[in-house]
This record gives C-alpha cells, structure tokens and sequence, in this order.
C-alpha cells in the first residue's frame, strides 16, 4: 500500500492534479490496489472450497476482515489454478491498461486499472525476490524464465506501466 501512496503521490505531483475532480483516480486506485484478492476469494468458494486455505480466507471474510485476505495468500505456490495470477492475465490486464487510459474519460477507471496493474507486478517482484524465479506466474505457459529473463520481464512490465502512467 505504501508503494501506491508513493506512486500516485508524485503522480499527483508530476501531472498536477490539484483538481478535485482527481479523488476520483485515487478512489479508482484503492480499489484498484485491491483488485487482485478476488482471486483469492474465487479460489475459496468456486475452484477449491474444501481446501483449508479456502477455510482460513471464508473465515476472514466471514468475520469481516477482508484486507487481511492477502496476508494469508502469501505464497502463491499453495494454490492452484488462480486465475490473476498468472502472466497471462497480467500482459491482457496490461492491453486493457493501456486501452483504458488512452481511450477512457473516466478518471476512476484509470486509477482501478493503473493499481490494479501495479498490484500485480509489485506480487511478482515480492516473489522474484523471495523464491528467485516467477514459475507459478508462468506455469500455464509451461515456461521457465532464467533469472536474467525474469529481470527483463519484470522490467519491461514496470516500464510499461510507468508509461501508462506517465501518457494520463
């Protein structure tokens, strides 16, 4: 979270947007940044509901602590067939991104689709830099990225996204 604050603050900044009419990207952005854990709940009530990590995430829900949904799901290799988490979705997500800000008036939009975005990439850099490789990320291409393949990835995926960004 505090990596949105910092991105969309010297966006703020950058792009001078002093209006009030831009408390709409960062509404857009916090739900946006928040976007990803649907899975996390499609996983527990629609792809493995019996399994006790989907008993742990019906419970958070249940008691009503829905952002913590994402301290649970720390290490996506306990789950199976997530459906954002993969790069699949995160190059169409990217596509999507970049139709949304270059053709869309909404500002609230803009904001889900740019945190939505970052979210992502920020979950594979936090897992690059834990287990070293991004392989569940990749599973349902049957793809192993070396290291260095990963790090031009995740590059050219940050890059990308900062100019998005950067186009608004």
């Amino acid at each position: 979270m505090l990596v949105l604050i910092i991105i969309f603050g010297l966006a703020t900044v950058l792009k001078r947007w002093y209006n009030l009419n831009y408390v709409l990207v960062w509404l857009g952005a916090l739900l946006g940044f928040y976007l990803p854990n649907i899975d996390y709940i499609l996983y527990a009530f629609v792809i493995r509901p019996q399994n006790s990590l989907s008993l742990e995430i019906k419970s958070l829900i249940k008691n009503k602590k829905f952002l913590k949904i994402g301290d649970v799901a720390k290490d996506l290799t306990q789950f199976e067939k997530l459906i954002f988490h993969t790069a699949y979705f995160q190059v169409i997500f990217l596509v999507l991104t970049f139709f949304v800000v270059s053709s869309s008036g909404s500002l609230f939009g803009k904001g889900l689709v740019y945190a939505a975005s970052l979210k992502l990439l920020l979950e594979q850099i936090w897992e690059f830099r834990k287990n070293k490789n991004l392989s569940y990320w990749f599973s349902e291409m049957n793809l192993e990225l070396s290291s260095d393949q990963t790090k031009a990835y995740l590059l050219s995926v940050g890059f990308a996204l900062l100019l998005f960004i950067l186009m608004f």
